[in-house]
């Protein structure tokens, strides 16, 4: 059984989780942490499961959930009637979600490792470069021969020997 007697100060919690004071505050203020008690002066005394349980929210943050599937998660452990079943889809709709940000990131990659090849010369940077130009202009394609010169891109000038 985890000792439940409040012992530790704000800072020993946070030292023990590796976070800042204001981490701390904010989990409290976001629900993530119940308001410990206090003592007869008023400062907060913290138990050894606060610490187990800010050890966990940290943890969860690493393998990139966000605050509001930790919240979940840590809802379904609170509750002693829930189910395996039930924190399976808690990670499964972060999973998803994490799998929708990379789709989006390879995209984003691919688009910059576009605009980047369109501007492939070696010659000085031209008035109008049209890798900036396509990526100021709603995402338009950068492969329509911008900073190609021999395609009469507009982006590098040639510079004469």
């Amino acid at each position: 059984m985890i000792e439940d007697t409040p012992s530790l100060t704000i800072g020993e919690l946070a030292d023990g989780a590796g976070v800042a004071l204001d981490t701390v505050r904010y989990y409290l203020r976001r629900g993530l942490l119940d308001e410990p008690g206090r003592t007869a002066h008023g400062h907060r005394r913290f138990t050894r499961r606060d610490l187990l349980r800010l050890r966990l929210i940290v943890a969860a943050k690493a393998h990139a959930m966000t605050l509001a599937e930790i919240s979940s998660m840590l809802g379904v452990l609170d509750d002693e009637l829930a189910t395996c079943g039930e924190l399976r889809e808690v990670f499964d709709r972060a999973m998803a979600r994490l799998r929708e940000q990379i789709d989006r990131s390879r995209d984003s990659l691919a688009r910059l490792e576009s605009l980047r090849a369109s501007c492939a010369c070696e010659g000085a940077l031209g008035d109008a470069c049209r890798s900036v130009e396509t990526l100021m202009n709603n995402h338009a394609d950068p492969r329509d021969g911008a900073c190609d010169p021999g395609a009469g891109g507009a982006c590098c000038k040639e510079e004469t020997p």
